[in-house]
């Protein structure tokens, strides 16, 4: 498994990316604090990224945050997948 960032991690079967959110949620008959995932499933990187900007890039409240965002998250993927040729 590979650790994107604090919340989003990235794993591989055979069929396809997997991309996990975690993040602490409630439990529903306690509700105290709870962790949680959120497991989609992507055939190709380039949707997994694309899954990945949406989701982070939602939080941002200007345009520079935005493109920080960006710029953060391109490099962390490369980073830990490497570029694309």
């Amino acid at each position: 498994m590979i650790k994107l960032n604090e919340n989003w991690a990235l794993k591989a079967d055979k069929y396809c990316w997997i991309l996990e959110n975690h993040y602490i949620g409630k439990n529903k008959k306690t509700g105290e604090p709870k962790p949680q995932v959120n497991t989609t499933y992507h055939g190709t990187l380039e949707q997994v990224a694309h899954k990945l900007l949406d989701a982070e890039v939602k939080e941002c409240e200007s345009i520079e945050a935005m493109y920080d965002k960006i710029d953060s998250l391109s490099k962390v993927i490369l980073a830990n997948v490497g570029e694309r040729k």
